[in-house]
């Protein structure tokens, strides 16, 4: 019973007070129940299914757990999952190899695309001049060649592009009374080679796409297999809280703090440069797009190199700056450009 404390607003400040108690003390049970069911559901879900965990991250820290496990393995009762592990992570250095190949045969091949566009460019711009000597500017077959205009040809999209190199082809064995059986021979055959190119270069980015994809799927298989030995190892030092740190380095599994993050917004093609400064030789970069990304470091400011990664969308993905190839000395800006046909979104963590 609650005693008569004053007057009546007292009475009632009192039990207002004694609620709001009683309601606190309910929230922060609710509060250690919810958090409980969260860390029981990560068990279930997996540990190490952390996009900030690379896949490198999680090999090497894997590597390194099967080493202490096999320093620490009283009667052989780790043996079956010190197993299990080596076979999921030589499955997933496989995979990464797969990666690295896919993405390295992926870049020569976009170098090739580009080369044999840039000939047929050329060939058709140095044409003009042949085509206008004969038939004048602004001629019905001057536009034949050129609809509309030659800067079409340079600002086509690759499809576009095939396309209207197959119309120039057809145009100018048409005239080839005029122009030359060679001239119309000559962007035949740079057509096809730009044709074979793009060709190659689909497959090659489908390869990349394949190799990502089998590269989830194992990471994801070792990450489970990490947690099972975690309960496994668990089970057999219940209240031995020094285990820990005889089994596990978790400090494997993380980089290094972001101490920036840069927030973009990038047009189509748009190209940008959100970072100039001197990079230590083990700097890395988180990139994070709704859309597909060119990242590259550059000697110059807004302009891409040849040596550049590219960032499928929605993957946070971890690059280590040395992986470039370059020169950090010299190459100290990080340079983003939009590859899609929509704007992106663009979050790069330092």
């Amino acid at each position: 019973m609650i005693a008569k404390v004053g007057k009546r607003g007292d009475e009632g400040h009192f039990l207002l007070k004694q609620t709001s108690i009683f309601l606190y003390h309910i929230i922060q049970i609710t509060n250690k129940y919810t958090l409980m069911m969260v860390t029981i559901e990560r068990i279930f879900t997996g540990l190490f299914n952390n996009k900030n965990i690379t896949t490198e991250r999680l090999v090497k820290y894997g590597e390194d757990q099967v080493s202490k496990t096999e320093t620490n393995n009283p009667a052989g009762i780790y043996t079956v999952i010190i197993n299990e592990t080596k076979a999921k992570i030589d499955n997933v250095q496989g995979n990464l190899d797969n990666a690295q190949i896919s993405h390295a045969t992926g870049k020569g091949g976009t170098v090739e695309k580009n080369e044999t566009r840039k000939e047929c460019e050329a060939f058709v711009s140095n044409g003009e001049g042949l085509i206008k000597y004969h038939f004048n500017e602004g001629s019905p077959i001057y536009i034949e060649f050129f609809p509309n205009g030659l800067s079409n040809f340079t600002n086509a999209s690759d499809t576009e592009f095939v396309t209207l190199m197959n119309a120039f082809v057809t145009t100018a064995k048409k005239y080839d009374v005029k122009l030359g059986v060679a001239f119309g021979n000559d962007a035949d055959t740079k057509t096809k080679a730009f044709i074979n190119s793009a060709k190659d270069h689909t497959q090659d980015n489908s390869n990349i796409s394949t190799a990502r994809s089998n590269e989830k799927v194992a990471h994801a298989e070792l990450a489970m297999q990490l947690t099972k030995n975690v309960l496994t190892i668990a089970l057999n030092n219940l209240g031995n809280v020094d285990a820990v740190k005889t089994y596990f380095n978790l400090s494997l599994l993380y980089g290094a703090y972001h101490q920036q993050t840069f927030n973009l917004t990038l047009k189509s093609n748009e190209v940008q440069t959100p970072i100039d400064k001197q990079f230590a030789a083990d700097a890395e970069i988180t990139v994070t797009a709704n859309q597909t990304v060119e990242v590259s470091l550059s000697n110059n400011k807004d302009v891409m190199q040849k040596n550049f990664m590219t960032i499928m969308p929605n993957e946070p993905t971890t690059i280590k700056l040395s992986e470039f190839n370059d020169d950090l000395a010299t190459h100290h800006f990080i340079v983003i450009k939009n590859n899609s046909a929509a704007d992106a979104t663009v979050k790069v963590e330092l």
